[in-house]
């Protein structure tokens, strides 16, 4: 829903700030799994698909590290 109103969160990492600023020209498919969602987040924009793939690393390390990776900006790819 953030990501459809341009509703920021993590003002402070500049990958999330680079997502929100171009929250229009991304585009969301959210399916639900037996786990929990599927979440498959495109864009015609090939800078805001760098975004993407950087947002995607930092969601990884944070599954992987927890709060510590939480509480670093996202490293851009």
């Amino acid at each position: 829903r953030r990501m459809h109103d341009g509703s920021r969160v993590r003002q402070w990492d500049p990958v999330f700030v680079k997502l929100f600023d171009h929250h229009e020209a991304i585009h969301l498919d959210v399916q639900a799994t037996d786990n929990g969602v599927r979440i498959l987040e495109t864009s015609d924009d090939p800078e805001v698909v760098r975004v993407l793939h950087s947002h995607a690393a930092g969601v990884s390390e944070m599954v992987k590290r927890g709060g510590e990776a939480a509480r670093n900006e996202t490293p851009f790819k």
